[in-house]
């Protein structure tokens, strides 16, 4: 009788300690499920800022070279102008018949000049303006998004998206395993084509397999698509995209590794 209450006693105990393990359990796997789910929504979200961000650089980029350009056109005109008026004021002093005249010419040319260095320097105020947002972006791009640019060889510069010499474009922040790996490519224009050219990626995105419902672009037809609408800013995300897909890969192989 003592053995029969006893058993009964410990299966109870026992029933008692699964309901709160299960318990335990559910809440647990309900914790991890909603960590996931925020991690997923939290890459998503970082994924398009950054690929919006690294579009506005090469903008910016395009669009502060445009206004050097012109920039140093208007001083080169203002510079002629100074010549003009200093050619005026001499011609004043030869000829006093005419430096009545003169001195009206001299002064609406006087007045012109003065017109267009305020004009020039409020550019040169805005251009330095956007420089500095630049600046700010390529800072935050460097420490945030671990992007960042490195002459190879040669200078280098931009101008409307073009790419002048070789550049290496190297990205972080792609393997959360590892933040600080390193994942690269270079880009050049060839000249006598004129054409984009890209080599040394690494890693390969061409080794990849393809996936079920995506297509499996090659580097190749990126550069093409590249060339033909020459938007730099929007190939530079799209080999982001294809290094974190690449990152994607490997790791489904080394699970899979470990499975077999």
């Amino acid at each position: 009788m003592m053995d029969t209450v006893d058993l009964r006693h410990l299966d109870e105990n026992l029933h008692h300690a699964r309901t709160q393990f299960e318990v335990w359990a559910r809440g647990r796997l309900s914790n991890l499920e909603e960590v996931q789910r925020t991690w997923q929504e939290t890459t998503a979200r970082v994924s398009r800022e950054t690929e919006t961000l690294v579009q506005r650089r090469t903008q910016f980029e395009a669009a502060a070279a445009r206004l050097q350009e012109r920039l140093e056109a208007e001083r080169e005109e203002l510079d002629a102008l100074e010549r003009g008026i200093a050619q005026l004021e001499a011609r004043a002093a030869a000829l006093p018949v005419r430096q009545q005249e003169l001195e009206q010419e001299i002064a609406e040319r006087r007045q012109e000049f003065e017109r267009r260095r305020a004009l020039l320097n409020a550019c040169e105020e805005a251009r330095r303006t956007r420089l500095l947002h630049l600046q700010k972006a390529l800072v935050w791009y460097r420490d945030r998004l671990g992007l960042r640019f490195q002459r190879v060889g040669a200078a280098s510069a931009t101008e409307a998206g073009r790419v002048d010499g070789k550049v290496r474009v190297i990205f972080r922040h792609i393997d959360s395993r590892a933040p600080d790996r390193e994942f690269a490519f270079t880009v050049y224009v060839d000249e006598d084509a004129d054409l984009f050219r890209v080599e040394d990626c690494v890693p390969d995105i061409d080794v990849m397999k393809p996936t079920a419902g995506a297509a499996n672009i090659r580097l190749a037809q990126m550069v093409e698509t590249l060339n033909r609408t020459n938007d730099f800013g929007a190939f530079v995300a799209q080999m982001r995209r294809r290094f974190k897909a690449w990152v994607q890969m490997e790791s489904t192989d080394q699970l899979a590794g470990r499975q077999a």
